[in-house]
């Protein structure tokens, strides 16, 4: 891995200002961008720490499948960007630094072009329109912002935004609009989405034509979602996709048949009369999962049925027990709805386990108030379930 300084030169305050409020915002959340070592804001220039190599130039020195292997931690720096807020709008492989294959770690740079909206744009976007890797909406977006400078300006509006135009930069400036028309656009997921398209298209020219069609299959996908949920669904979808060493897989034989005149023999059916039966590893597979899923019902059974004997012992005697006892009872019912609504979550396992244990617990102490009025055998019969439920609670966790 390289680990060297690189010193970033700006034109104006504005953007050194600003492109440094977004490294600061990143860093201190956990980005993955490089860490700021010095500011100059008489020279306006940042210096920064350089890690490894751009993807740039790391395609164009490693073998295809490993190119195509960075590219999910590539597109996962940009996605953990983008949902700190930050949407990168000049995706490319020149803005991604990649540190080593083994680290798999890679950082996202130049933030000259980034939409937030901690940090709202003052200016147009110094960039001209790249439909490659630029969403319909942005480049349209990028095309009004120009046009209301030229406008405002007093000078001939270009031809086009693709183009090569000319901007007087002492006007840029001192331009300050009331609005900017990329600040107002929407799903920036969608937007990064496309961009991440333009990047594998990007990476996939350099590339045989087996690893280039693989990445056409996703950069088609990334290019299609038009919506933030999508995009993130389709981003996620990728990098776990590239992330897959499939040209790697271990090896397999394939059966291949000499002798020409003799079919290969049919292979073996199951009996009509007889149902295919599971591997036996598959059912022992089921029979844990069934025995467990029967184990954790009998866990939860014994301190509600814990509770409504002690509820009941309580209620009925509650004349003789007195008004602690009474008020005793009342506090089983909240108990008992609280761990009925553990059981209602899905997947809440380990809620489930804490407020039996819980239950247990107040199952004690009411038994312990119960002892002087009814005598150690009711008491003992309502301590009973809540007890084994405990002590399987306890086993289950420590297996």
């Amino acid at each position: 891995m390289k680990l060297g300084a690189f010193t970033k030169s700006f034109e104006d305050e504005y953007n050194l200002s600003r492109e440094l409020a977004l490294l600061n915002d990143l860093a201190q959340r956990g980005g993955p961008v490089p860490k700021v070592l010095a500011t100059d804001h008489r020279a306006l220039t940042i210096e920064m720490e350089h890690r490894g190599q751009s993807l740039a130039e790391w395609m164009h020195e490693r073998p295809d499948h490993e190119v195509v292997q960075m590219l999910a931690p590539a597109l996962a720096a940009f996605d953990r960007v983008a949902r700190l807020g930050v949407f990168h709008l000049d995706v490319a492989a020149r803005n991604v630094l990649l540190e080593s294959s083994g680290s798999r770690q890679a950082q996202v740079i130049d933030f000259s072009a980034a939409l937030c909206a901690r940090f709202p744009l003052q200016k147009p976007l110094w960039l001209r329109v790249n439909p490659r890797v630029h969403h319909p909406a942005l480049a349209s977006a990028i095309e009004a912002d120009w046009q209301a400078f030229f406008t405002a300006m007093g000078l001939t509006i270009p031809a086009n935004f693709v183009d090569h135009f000319d901007i007087p930069w002492d006007r840029y400036a001192s331009h300050w609009p009331s609005g900017v028309a990329v600040n107002g656009l929407n799903h920036q997921h969608a937007l990064l989405a496309f961009g991440l398209a333009g990047l594998l298209d990007e990476v996939g020219a350099t590339l045989t034509s087996d690893h280039r069609s693989r990445l056409d299959h996703w950069a088609q996908a990334l290019r299609a979602c038009q919506t933030n949920a999508e995009a993130q669904k389709q981003i996620a979808a990728a990098i776990r996709g590239l992330g897959t060493d499939t040209d790697n897989a271990t090896p397999r034989p394939t059966a291949r048949h000499t002798d020409t005149h003799t079919p290969p023999p049919p292979s073996p059916q199951p009996s009509p009369q007889t149902p295919p039966q599971p591997p036996p590893a598959q059912w022992a597979q089921a029979n844990s999962d069934q025995y467990s899923w029967q184990a954790r019902a009998l866990l939860a059974a014994l301190p509600v049925a814990g509770l409504v004997l002690t509820d009941h012992v309580y209620t009925t005697q509650a004349a003789q027990l007195g008004d602690p006892a009474f008020y005793s009872a009342l506090a089983a019912i909240p108990a008992l709805l609280l761990l009925l609504a553990s059981l209602a979550q899905s997947g809440g396992l380990n809620l489930q386990r804490v407020c039996m244990l819980v239950l247990a617990a107040i199952q004690f102490m009411l038994a312990r108030d119960l002892l002087p009025q009814v005598g150690p055998l009711w008491a003992g019969l309502t301590l009973l379930p809540g007890s084994l439920g405990a002590v399987g609670i306890v086993m289950r966790l420590r297996t």
